[in-house]
């Protein structure tokens, strides 16, 4: 007797974006329209921001799961704009466009880079604090604010080494 593969997909309770619309009220707060009925104000959570930053967007009011959102293109234009507004000011990330230096002193590592926003400099915690997936790199400062190298490639070769070192 064979068993039948478990489909978590069908566990979620998934939104059909064909019935789905999000929408900012006077107050800047987001609401969720399914058909006639209207939720909010509700949050937004990516699940998987890592690994999937435009899928699996988790709707919740009051801390209760809502549903989700399995796809943010399959959203009308208004919907996908405001959910991907609110999820930026969520999961907010500068990205680092250069690195000046990476000293480490008494164990702890202080990075001067340029960000889209200027000139930064910053401690991390630890290395633990530094994530590294394909060619893009993730820093956690020791304030909690998080950074963000989109490609590891598109820096100058002097930034390159200096993270090299790192990774």
């Amino acid at each position: 007797m064979s068993e039948q593969p478990h489909d978590l997909m069908k566990e979620l309770d998934l939104l059909d974006p064909a019935t789905v619309r999000l929408y900012l009220n006077d107050y800047s707060e987001l609401f969720l329209r399914v058909g006639t009925e209207e939720s909010g104000p509700v949050t937004a959570r990516l699940s998987f921001p890592l690994s999937y930053p435009q899928e699996f967007v988790t709707l919740s009011l009051d801390g209760e799961e809502i549903g989700l959102i399995r796809k943010m293109r399959e959203l009308d234009k208004q919907s996908r704009q405001v959910l991907g507004e609110e999820l930026a000011w969520r999961h907010f990330v500068t990205r680092i466009t250069a690195i000046h230096s990476i000293d480490v002193r008494h164990y702890v590592p202080h990075w001067d880079v340029e960000t889209e926003r200027g000139r930064h400099v910053f401690e991390m915690r630890s290395r633990r604090d530094l994530r590294v997936m394909d060619r893009r790199i993730l820093v956690r400062d020791a304030d909690g604010n998080r950074f963000e190298i989109a490609a590891i490639d598109d820096l100058d070769p002097a930034s390159r080494q200096l993270i090299e070192g790192q990774i």
